[in-house]
């Protein structure tokens, strides 16, 4: 993986942080609007260091507030997960021992088939109980 200033954790910090201290901010002095704040930063979690589904919990938002408006509050909570996902990956593939599995013959066939199909591999791979799914959350970074 290459090491593309663009996702840089300075910058991330710089574009990320402001979003997460509103809403940390929103959601305790603002309490009208204080579930779509938390559904935000549970969005960031749920999707990065604790996977949890929170599509049940978008849902009830979306009865509360309008859906579009809570769709958007958890697409916000989304992209900032993928980007810690993006960097911990990353750093993970500069460890040698993962290095060497990026040899094998395994991996580059998941490779192949995921950049010939992606869409396909993530489909087939979360309905089929046999297939990890993981293997290609990982790969689409």
């Amino acid at each position: 993986m290459s090491k593309n200033p663009a996702y840089s954790w300075p910058r991330f910090f710089a574009i990320a942080g402001p979003f997460i201290l509103v809403a940390t901010l929103v959601a305790c002095f603002v309490p009208e609007y204080r579930n779509l704040s938390l559904l935000f930063l549970f969005t960031i979690v749920s999707n990065s260091v604790v996977p949890m589904p929170y599509e049940p919990i978008m849902v009830v938002m979306g009865a509360f507030y309008a859906p579009l408006l809570a769709a958007t509050v958890a697409a916000s909570g989304n992209v900032i997960a993928c980007f810690l996902d993006y960097k911990a990956i990353q750093f993970a593939f500069e460890h040698r021992s993962l290095q060497k599995m990026q040899k094998s013959d395994i991996y580059q066939g998941a490779v192949d088939y995921f950049l010939k199909a992606p869409f396909v591999c993530v489909a087939v791979a979360a309905f089929a109980p046999f297939i990890p799914f993981y293997i290609f959350r990982v790969l689409s970074p």
